[in-house]
């Protein structure tokens, strides 16, 4: 891919995730799946921070690995439509390797508490799949997730799903920064959504020892 198409292509990225970022999103954002199959690496860390206006809305995802096939994820959000606290593994039993993509699922608990008193607690189970391809040393991933859960509000309880296509970017000039975007399509006692968001990945600080 030459220069110009490259150019070309990261003014788009940049284009789509500014439109994104400024665009209206739905309150109930904060249910996406905002990860592919890529893994934190074991002693490293990823910070996320998903930006939502109108209504305004700021969700954090902490990241950390666990092991060579999973990590751990702890989400918080709040704003003007609701306050949620997300707990959540992610499982990648077959890597992306050669041809093969990136396979696994994520388990994981919400807790919301939204505007008008209104809380509730969902499990989720998410498959996801995704491949990485490398583009004049930058990275990209789309993925693609199937977000299934219980959710329990009072006395009912709903089954909800959705459809979901995102896309991580990853510039060499940025090696411990990312960008990413996510569409969201409603299946069934769900919503559809779009998002963006921004990743920071770094270590843990190194004490001195005497």
């Amino acid at each position: 891919m030459n220069k110009t198409v490259m150019h070309i292509l990261k003014s788009k990225i940049r284009l789509i995730l500014i439109t994104l970022i400024i665009s209206p999103l739905p309150s109930l954002a904060y249910l996406g799946t905002i990860d592919s199959g890529v893994l934190v690496p074991v002693n490293q860390y990823r910070l996320i921070l998903e930006p939502q206006l109108s209504p305004y809305n700021l969700a954090a995802h902490f990241d950390a690995g666990i092991s060579d096939s999973s990590q751990l994820r702890i989400s918080l959000g709040a704003g003007e439509s609701a306050t949620h606290l997300d707990f959540s593994v992610k499982y990648i039993p077959y890597p992306d390797v050669d041809n093969q993509p990136a396979i696994g699922y994520k388990i994981g608990t919400l807790f919301a508490s939204e505007k008008g008193n209104t809380s509730s607690l969902a499990f989720r189970f998410t498959p996801i799949i995704s491949k990485t391809y490398e583009i004049d040393k930058n990275h990209l991933t789309p993925y693609l997730a199937l977000p299934l859960g219980v959710s329990i509000q009072k006395s009912t309880s709903k089954t909800p799903s959705h459809f979901v296509l995102g896309a991580e970017f990853s510039p060499p000039s940025t090696p411990d920064m990312q960008f990413g975007a996510e569409i969201g399509a409603n299946l069934r006692d769900s919503f559809s959504y779009v998002s963006a968001f921004i990743s920071f990945y770094f270590e843990p600080l190194e004490t001195e020892t005497n």
